[in-house]
């Protein structure tokens, strides 16, 4: 009996220490929580003025293992704890196109070092932005509509032009935009940059950005050769409520087309018969590469 007795006790034991152990366990392996809800864009400014943006994700990594890339806004947890390491890299829509995520190279990697994530915590990160001043970034064609004239070219049959207004509070970026308005009788308008005879054609990245607001779709490409053989071709609806941003992706076919001399980014659209009235704005529109 006492034999039996001891040895229930015994089991008692075992089980009491064997529950201690996995609630032990259940502790170390509670998660942190990582939470943001988007960018802000530094007070310190970077190598080229930056004013608008639009990254829609975050690619987080902690001590160097990438946990994954967040549409913002975006809470996650993180199974690493204590002092870490951890870098936001911005993404973006390339081209506009959903399924064509990826970090921007352009954009500065946000880094916290040392930031100590504790298991059960949700942690609140505000990464900041500006353009990166540890590579020479070229500007190969610009347009922001702030100095008189412009940079911009018009098709033989375009049936309108471009027109600087001066705004401060309706520009997405300093004081002036570009406005492009037509009419019933009007049908077409293309504008084109000047000639771009020094892109790589290594595949460096080479990116569009600009800023628009309209209420009729648009097409944005890429011609070579003088304008006489169009590279590539991107559709956008109309969005007239806010301005929006673009990152258009030109590597590619710069890359294809890497014998050719020139090349020239084009903005136009066919006018639809349905909509009597068209009013395009746009802002802010740069080509960058390295």
């Amino acid at each position: 009996m006492k034999l039996k007795a001891i040895i229930l006790v015994l089991g008692g034991i075992c089980v009491l220490f064997s529950a201690s152990c996995d609630k032990e366990q259940y502790k170390n392996d509670i998660p942190a929580y990582i939470t943001i809800q988007s960018y802000e864009i530094d007070s310190v400014p970077g190598p080229i003025e930056l004013v608008t943006t639009n990254v829609q994700d975050a690619w987080v990594s902690v001590n160097g293992e990438l946990q994954g890339a967040f549409e913002l806004p975006a809470s996650f947890p993180v199974a690493k704890t204590g002092a870490v390491t951890i870098r936001v890299q911005p993404g973006i829509l390339k081209s506009g196109i959903s399924t064509l995520r990826g970090v921007y190279p352009y954009y500065t990697d946000f880094e916290l070092t040392g930031y100590q994530l504790e298991p059960g915590v949700d942690h609140t990160i505000t990464p900041y932005l500006s353009y990166r001043d540890d590579i020479s970034i070229f500007v190969a064609w610009q347009e922001d509509f702030e100095e008189i004239g412009s940079n911009l070219n018009y098709h033989i049959d375009s049936d309108t032009v471009v027109v600087q207004v001066q705004d401060s509070l309706e520009a997405a970026q300093g004081s002036n935009y570009g406005i492009i308005r037509m009419d019933e009788n009007d049908a077409f308008f293309e504008l084109y940059s000047i000639p771009l005879t020094d892109l790589p054609a290594n595949g460096t990245p080479v990116f569009l950005e600009m800023d628009y607001k309209t209420n009729h779709f648009f097409f944005v490409g890429l011609y070579s050769d003088n304008r006489t053989v169009q590279e590539s071709l991107y559709g956008y609806r109309a969005k007239d409520e806010n301005w929006n941003k673009l990152y258009i992706d030109f590597t590619d076919a710069i890359f294809n087309k890497r014998t050719s001399e020139d090349f020239n980014i084009f903005i136009g659209f066919q006018k639809d018969p349905g909509i009597p009235e068209v009013t395009m704005k746009i802002d802010n529109i740069k080509l960058l590469h390295l």
